[in-house]
């Protein structure tokens, strides 16, 4: 039985949607009850029948003496073996022999809440959805994870591609390719003549710029390129391979979400288990729904793991060179990164209190994603341009693998990545939320408080932060340089 409030926000989300289905997700009830209790409300206000104002159940106030009855019971507990301890039961049965009025509900509550007081047991973090002003909760689990070297975490990043990115996405495959098969309404027009979006300027392109993202980090794991046994044949396989999956992997389930969920209530953060809730309601099977969205969780979790281990091992190897300072090179006793993981836990706690301040859960995701793609970009322009470089200037250099037509590549590369960058600071025509003259302000201020950062570090060297000898150096990245050979033919003068 629900009581007042429970009706009343029953029939105040009712009357904000139309939808029971809506109201039951929101209240966590089923819909039969939802309707039952619209049915009365109409019922009472047809004078059908009496009123359906329910009061709240007395609850029988438990004295200060019954609780701390309670607590030195349960304080008995601490130096009792395991098996001679006190349980909720038995402290009920003890009360009740000492004539104590106290039910046993009352009891499991007070045991509960001291063993969370006293033990730390139970202790579970919810992450929550704050209202602007209000308050925020920014989850650090996976920086201490990742620190402490613990193998678990490995495994999480082995297996969540599977479980939470590969079998949700064949999932989605099929479960679309069953509501086209069963000639249910699409949500979306699927005429050949809307495959291409229409042009209407460059605001109406500029959401392909996020999709850089899907590619990039792709470079991440050139770290282990030297424990390929053929690098040069198996890391192109591997990109290759990789690029396939991407493709595999985002295209036909975003084409599952699409047709089977209303556009207006898709979000950035929400479209998968959206889709997923409309596909297993249709087909009598919604309790797989919170299934999924777990399995796409753990896939969100395992990519986090890639993310803060890969890049972090990189810049390890390369500010041991003199590019950070000695506090920034700090390892524990895992040989983990410590000096580059914490400093990065806080710069993305700071980034992630974008979403104080801007309501709409989506603009603040978008505006983050857009701002990490900038600044990728500008990664990947660096990145070009020294391999050109570097191509010039080492040419002696023999590496574990080389990029063949290194220069086609690197410029179609460069400006690809220089056009995509450009486009990055233009507000997409589908967002709103944002002031248009503020959202290139923000990006920019995003991108360019967190690229002036390595200058700075860069420009402030010294030749005391070097931490690592040439030799190791070369046989952490795999190369070393061959040596003039005094055989070798002396090159021709130019006449």
């Amino acid at each position: 039985m629900k009581n007042m409030y429970d009706v009343e926000k029953i029939l105040e989300l009712y009357d904000q949607s139309g939808s029971i289905r809506f109201v039951a997700r929101q209240m966590h009830i089923s819909r039969n009850t939802v309707s039952k209790y619209l049915k009365r409300v109409e019922q009472y206000r047809l004078k059908e029948k009496p009123s359906i104002i329910y009061r709240k159940p007395a609850h029988r106030k438990i004295s200060p003496e019954t609780v701390e009855r309670v607590h030195a019971l349960l304080e008995e507990n601490k130096v009792k073996p395991i098996k001679l301890r006190f349980t909720a039961k038995k402290i009920f049965s003890i009360l009740t022999h000492e004539e104590y009025k106290i039910s046993y509900t009352s009891v499991k509550r007070i045991v509960h809440e001291w063993k969370i007081r006293n033990t730390g047991l139970n202790e579970v973090f919810i992450m929550q959805v704050p209202s602007i002003g209000k308050r925020a909760e920014f989850d650090w689990g996976y920086a201490p994870l990742k620190i402490s070297g613990n193998n678990l975490f490995a495994h999480v990043g082995a297996w969540g591609g599977i479980i939470g990115t590969f079998i949700p996405g064949i999932v989605l495959i099929i479960l679309g390719g069953l509501w086209l098969g069963t000639h249910q309404p699409s949500q979306v027009p699927l005429a050949w003549s809307n495959v291409i979006p229409p042009f209407t300027g460059l605001a109406s392109v500029v959401l392909i710029v996020s999709n850089f993202l899907a590619y990039a980090g792709m470079e991440v794991n050139a770290v282990h390129v030297d424990q390929l046994k053929t690098p040069n044949k198996d890391y192109t396989k591997a990109l290759l391979v990789a690029f396939g999956i991407i493709l595999a992997v985002f295209i036909p389930p975003t084409l599952a979400v699409a047709i089977a969920v209303p556009p207006s209530k898709l979000g950035l953060t929400s479209g998968i288990t959206a889709a997923f809730e409309v596909f297993f309601t249709h087909w009598g099977v919604n309790w797989m729904t919170p299934i999924f969205s777990l399995m796409v969780v753990l896939g969100a979790l395992a990519s986090v793991v890639v993310w803060i281990a890969g890049p972090s091992k990189g810049l390890l190897i390369a500010g041991r060179t003199g590019l950070l300072p000695p506090f920034l090179q700090k390892r524990n006793k895992a040989g983990i990164q410590e000096g580059i993981l914490i400093p990065q836990g806080i710069i993305v706690t700071i980034l992630a209190a974008l979403f104080v301040f801007i309501p709409n859960v989506s603009v603040a995701f978008f505006l983050l994603i857009a701002s990490a793609a900038q600044l990728y970009l500008l990664m990947y322009i660096l990145m070009f341009i020294s391999a050109m470089r570097l191509r010039v200037k080492k040419p002696d250099v023999q590496r574990t693998y080389k990029v063949p037509a290194m220069n086609f590549v690197a410029i179609v590369g460069l400006v690809a990545s220089g056009l995509a960058f450009a486009l990055g600071f233009i507000p997409p025509s589908e967002l709103s939320g944002v002031p248009t003259v503020a959202y290139p302000i923000i990006v920019i201020a995003i991108t360019a408080g967190l690229a002036i950062i390595p200058l700075i570090i860069y420009a402030l060297r010294k030749p005391e932060w070097k931490t690592i000898s040439d030799e190791e150096f070369a046989n952490l990245i795999g190369a070393h340089v061959t040596p003039p050979s005094h055989h070798a033919p002396s090159p021709k003068k130019k006449s």
